[in-house]
């Protein structure tokens, strides 16, 4: 007997694999997009303590995830996040406003762009 139903069942899984994996991604985003507003208002009044605890709490819930998503993210996306948490957190430590409302803005797009195309649609398909 050949193994007709093995096709569905491996194209069944790799969309479920894919299905999860963007739930995952936007899980992580939705939370780190719950600590940037409090990092912008910490960092617009210039409370560097309170800008750093949330830099680090934003870095922690993106350490996490990252044990994880490179296994299905694209590596030159997840370098330029880390990059620009590495950049938030220099300018957080020099205290420079302009430059780490700059960064905050520019981490948020990164962590925006890398679930923009991971997410399914027919620019991604085609």
């Amino acid at each position: 007997m050949k193994r007709y139903w093995l096709l569905p069942l491996v194209l069944a899984v790799i969309i479920a694999v894919a299905i999860l994996s963007i739930n995952f991604l936007d899980d992580t985003t939705r939370e780190i997009d719950q600590i940037f507003p409090q990092l912008e208002e910490a960092i617009a009044a210039e409370d560097w303590p309170q800008a750093q605890l949330q830099y680090t709490a934003a870095k922690q819930v993106w350490d996490q995830a990252n044990k994880v998503l490179p296994t299905f993210i694209n590596h030159q996306d997840m370098r330029d996040v880390e990059i620009a948490f590495i950049d938030l957190g220099t300018a957080i430590h020099q205290q420079d406003k302009i430059e780490a409302s700059r960064e905050l803005a520019a981490l948020h797009y990164y962590i925006h762009h890398v679930l923009e195309n991971e997410h399914l649609n027919w620019q991604n398909l085609l």
